[in-house]
């Protein structure tokens, strides 16, 4: 037999060898599956979206992308459970995936099996450039040791001081103009961001103040490059792999822009003098230099803290205010409740919670809009959910690994099983009885529950406390309706134009 025929012969046989593999593989996978199947009691799901094109799903790709532009996407979604099923199956562009708003199901992947699920490959990609490898752009140990820095950052004791939370609103105050329109929604996102990197850097950008003479921040042109680049992110989330034929020279651009900006701060925390009196309000930078000294984790964990922190909070506040736009009755109610308990004078930390009308109407804000409304993650693993298998959902279900699964938290807060028929409606009395646990969702729940949901919480409530004892009314100014402008948050497409009576 000469060389040739021994060639051939030998790479027949590797081929046929890497194919007994691959099907021996298959094979023995299958029956692990199998068993796990069996060992739970699962059943496949019966409940699926109704398809025109099964295979690659391209009609629901369409019909998305239809609501997308109308902005009625989260309506669209939610709807659907209402058609379809409260959990059921569809096919995103050649991937089954399951979505649903079962609460059972949600607290099982971000809770009971959360080790069993993991972040989208595409998210990651997506938010690596500008987020590197910080809190909410990880998985699997990198996130656990940003957990372990960040946690301990936002102790209720690291919150007491409402000095510097203050200073900004009293600026945001003195913005709005008596008795006329004001587009409330623009200043709060530049408060917000003022407040985020004084808390996180020491230096503000003071963008509220940017319209007055002698303006000055160290920070001049940070909030425009950020503001960019997290757009384009969420373009990026949104195209998936289809990014790649969108490409952003300015998105490398403004990336630079703001690690030059951070990396400068980091660099003066790590080789100046951190000592600083007792009196200097609490600085998360500072703090973080005295765990680590590695600048680019550093870097990573504060921009995450600021892309994280600052439009949900914005979010929150601004939709606080245009629901009680509409509701003027309420707008009294709260303002006596606030002055009954401190007057005219700001609120100490520990004294905000026993406004509870106040809590009730920052709850309703984030009941009727989620900052997050819709988020997902990936099986790492063949896992199992308590439901959705059956013709009716009830049973056990197998998910295959690499499954994609999508809650919908706009959806979870609109279940009438849960709200009572009037779910659509503002009306924050209804916490007076609610007993919830995972039906509420504002904040995400198990492990990744967000670090900063009692600072966002306080100050949506601090500013609205200092609003109710400064302004005696509040007016709608635009007849329109909330309507969705989905990036990495949501917000109104609108705006909140609204007017302000200040009080004698």
């Amino acid at each position: 037999m000469d060389s040739g025929h021994v060639a051939f012969t030998l790479y027949i046989g590797a081929v046929l060898f890497c194919l007994f593999k691959f099907v021996s593989h298959k094979i023995n996978r299958a029956a692990e599956q199998k068993q796990l199947s069996r060992e739970h009691g699962c059943q496949p799901m019966r409940v699926k979206y109704p398809h025109k094109d099964p295979i690659l799903g391209i009609d629901l790709f369409i019909r998305n992308v239809k609501a997308v532009s109308e902005h009625k996407f989260l309506q669209t979604v939610t709807r659907r459970h209402e058609e379809v099923g409260e959990t059921y199956q569809l096919n995103m562009m050649g991937t089954v995936g399951i979505m649903t708003r079962d609460e059972e199901i949600i607290k099982t992947i971000l809770s009971t099996r959360f080790k069993d699920y993991s972040l989208h490959e595409e998210r990651k990609k997506a938010l690596n450039p500008l987020l590197g490898h910080g809190i909410f752009s990880s998985d699997g140990l990198s996130w656990a040791h940003s957990r372990s820095l960040l946690r301990p950052q936002f102790a209720r004791s690291q919150l007491m001081d409402l000095s510097m939370l203050e200073s900004h609103v009293s600026c945001l105050m003195s913005l709005i103009p008596d008795g006329k329109e004001v587009e409330l929604q623009e200043l709060l996102l530049r408060f917000t961001m003022d407040m985020a990197t004084d808390f996180l850097f020491g230096e503000s950008t003071n963008s509220l103040l940017a319209d007055q003479d002698g303006y000055h921040s160290k920070l001049e042109g940070f909030a425009e490059s950020v503001q960019y680049a997290q757009d384009r992110i969420a373009i990026r989330m949104a195209l998936g792999r289809l990014a790649l034929l969108k490409p952003d020279l300015k998105f490398k651009h403004h990336v630079r822009v703001v690690h030059k900006f951070v990396d400068g701060l980091v660099h003066k925390a790590l080789h100046g003098n951190n000592s600083s009196p007792k009196t200097q309000p609490y600085i998360l930078l500072r703090a973080l230099v005295e765990d680590t000294q590695d600048p680019i984790r550093i870097r990573d964990e504060v921009i995450n803290i600021l892309i994280a922190g600052r439009d949900t909070t914005a979010s929150l506040i601004s939709n606080v205010f245009f629901l009680l736009s509409k509701r003027p009755e309420l707008w009294s109610k709260l303002r006596n409740e606030v002055l009954t308990q401190f007057k005219h004078q700001p609120p100490a930390f520990e004294d905000i919670p026993q406004c509870k009308y106040v809590r009730y109407t920052i709850n309703e804000s984030l009941r009727l809009f989620p900052p997050v409304p819709v988020n997902s993650r990936v099986a790492n693993c063949d896992t199992i959910l308590p439901r959705g298998g059956g013709v009716e959902g009830k049973s056990p279900l197998f998910v295959p690994k690499g499954t994609p699964v999508i809650y919908n938290v706009f959806g979870l807060h609109r279940r009438q099983d849960v709200y009572g028929p009037d779910v659509e409606e503002f009306k924050p009395s209804r916490w007076e009885s609610l007993r919830l646990s995972w039906e509420f969702l504002p904040f995400n729940g198990g492990p990744r529950i967000c670090i900063g949901q009692q600072f966002a919480l306080i100050e949506a409530s601090y500013v609205l406390i200092r609003f109710l004892q400064k302004f005696e009314t509040i007016e709608s100014k635009d007849e329109r309706p909330w309507q969705e402008k989905i990036a990495l948050t949501v917000s109104n497409r609108n705006g909140v134009h609204v007017s302000f009576k200040r009080s004698e």
